[in-house]
């Protein structure tokens, strides 16, 4: 499968589209001939408005510093932007720390939106591999997960955030996900309090991995990022039919297609 207009504009950042809408109106198409491929950097200079009512997601890395260059230059083509930038670490007993402040910008944060004002910026806040079976299970005292929400919205609004991209890994997927279900749930309703937007990251392999009681924990989620490449599958980097598959696991669970992120991958591997 081939997108033969926004593929073209922003190779370099992972983009994402509401994929009810996204044939008609990304054109996605299969037929791209040689010389559009040539020719591609000739998109990747148009910085005009988007031309669709489509939401698109960015992913900013701390370890590529040309991906802020291209937010700035293409702003105005985004609803969201996504700074990886923090983590979420275990401390001692129910002590939790939230790290990653060095990689903070305030002053690239303001620019982008002085750019395009209706833009959120929503960092992605990860789980560090301190968290374990028997730490996460902490979250099933919900005290513990309402004390965990609190710090956590208190530290990104403060730093003028509009909400933030909750990375629970394997775990979500695991016999862990209805104690991280907890967790989510005191999350989403602390954001909401302060009027401030939460996304769920999923993988593709929502189907068997994931019961019913955790979509309903979930579903008040403004945001469900699924992540659709680097899927494992040999000469397969992102196949249509498992992204699919998961579309329709995730509407099959009360999760419309109105809010889902699908990551598109806009690069290949050579075996």
């Amino acid at each position: 499968m081939g997108v033969s207009l926004i593929g073209k504009i922003l190779i370099s950042l992972a983009l994402f589209g509401a994929v009810a809408q996204a044939e008609k109106a990304l054109k996605i198409s299969t037929d791209i001939t040689p010389e559009e491929l040539m020719n591609c950097l000739e998109y990747s200079n148009d910085d005009k408005a988007k031309k669709t009512d489509l939401k698109y997601l960015g992913y900013i890395t701390s370890w590529n510093p040309e991906g802020k260059k291209v937010a700035e230059d293409f702003a105005h083509k985004f609803s969201h932007i996504s700074p990886v930038w923090y983590e979420m670490r275990k401390g001692k007993g129910e002590d939790t720390m939230i790290i990653g402040s060095e990689h903070y910008d305030d002053e690239w944060v303001e620019s982008i939106q002085d750019k395009n004002p209706d833009l959120k910026i929503v960092p992605l806040l990860k789980m560090s591999s301190g968290w374990d079976k028997v730490s996460i299970r902490l979250f099933e005292n919900i005290p513990f997960a309402k004390k965990v929400a609190d710090r956590i919205v208190k530290y990104l609004k403060y730093n003028g955030f509009d909400g933030v991209i909750l990375e629970m890994g394997a775990h979500l997927q695991s016999e862990m996900g209805p104690y991280l279900a907890v967790y989510a749930s005191e999350v989403i309703k602390a954001f909401h309090q302060k009027k401030m937007e939460v996304s769920i990251t999923l993988s593709v392999d929502v189907e068997d991995k994931m019961h019913k009681g955790i979509y309903r924990a979930l579903k008040h989620a403004d945001h469900f990022n699924l992540m659709v490449y680097d899927v494992g599958q040999r000469g397969s980097n992102s196949p249509f039919s498992v992204a699919k598959k998961a579309m329709e696991v995730l509407k099959k669970n009360g999760i419309p297609y109105s809010k889902i992120f699908m990551g598109l991958p806009y690069y290949g591997y050579t075996q």
